[in-house]
């Protein structure tokens, strides 16, 4: 009786677990498959044919300076994005996980951006830095302060892309420092002050050690995030100039959509989720490696 029970309850399961492994499939592991396996053609969109080459496309990827350039200007970005956010998100967290009316507004509003389109947000602030009307030069020479060309020269692009970034995902990360926070014992709390310790002392030897587990989320979110970048590259700068903004994504988008070469972009693709992939795992084991003392 018992084993017909556990076999009921076995087919029950698998009746709601299909239908997600079929959506799995089709839209996730088919997809990378096939992607693998367009890494090795000069499969054409045009043409819908494409021969196989082998390695070639691997081969010749790294000899392509536009490629070569989107990846150094990706990693720049996320060595900006991962630290300043996830300390952003931290401090605001801190600051603002407390009982009251305001504290709640304040929440509301910083979380707001993040569940925003990003399409929204780079237009928004697109027309916002723009150098002829947009508001915040508006503002910098109201108070007599030099304007910028924020989009258009070379370094404050750069800047300008990661500042919409950071500004847009912040407010989600700080929830979820507020969560982890939470859940530290107000005992473990109060008997830090009873042993006179001050804020930035409670938040350096007591704050930040319980929530290692939940910096290690917020740091690997924020690199894949960042080095996933997209948006902000196609809407706000199209990549310019000169590809100072030119993301490795967005860059294997001109490759696939504009140029037509999808075997090209198949295996750049290819070495971008390796690099992902390599880097989260470093960044587990050493986030293992600190729990486990």
């Amino acid at each position: 009786m018992r084993g017909k029970v556990n076999r009921n309850e076995q087919i029950f399961g698998l009746v709601f677990i299909v239908p997600a492994l079929v959506i799995i499939g089709i839209f996730y592991v088919w997809p990378a498959i096939r992607l693998f396996l367009l890494s090795f053609t000069n499969y054409n969109v045009m043409s819908k044919f494409g021969n196989w080459v082998g390695f070639k496309n691997y081969a010749s990827m790294f000899s392509d300076k536009e490629y070569t350039n989107s990846l150094l200007v990706t990693i720049k970005m996320a060595l900006i994005i991962v630290p300043v956010q996830t300390v952003l998100a931290l401090l605001f967290a801190v600051a603002v996980n407390r009982e009251g009316r305001i504290f709640k507004f304040f929440r509301t509003g910083f979380f707001i951006p993040s569940i925003t389109s990003f399409v929204a947000v780079a237009i928004l602030w697109k027309q916002l830095l723009n150098p002829s009307f947009g508001l915040v030069n508006s503002l910098l020479k109201s108070l007599g302060l030099p304007t910028s060309q924020f989009l258009s020269s070379i370094p404050d692009a750069f800047y300008s892309v990661i500042f919409v970034c950071i500004w847009k995902s912040w407010g989600y990360f700080m929830v979820i420092f507020i969560s982890g926070l939470q859940d530290i014992s107000q005992d473990i709390r109060d008997a830090t002050k009873i042993d006179g310790a001050n804020s930035l002392e409670e938040l350096l030897f007591i704050t930040i050690p319980m929530l290692k587990r939940t910096i290690l989320l917020v740091v690997v979110v924020t690199t894949m995030d960042a080095i996933k970048l997209f948006v902000p590259a196609y809407t706000m700068t199209a990549g310019g100039p000169i590809g100072t903004t030119t993301t490795t994504v967005y860059y294997l988008w001109r490759k696939a959509f504009r140029l037509q070469e999808i075997g090209s972009a198949s295996a750049m693709s290819m070495i971008l989720f390796m690099l992902i992939a390599i880097i989260v795992i470093i960044q587990f084991r050493i986030g293992s490696g600190d729990n486990n003392e």
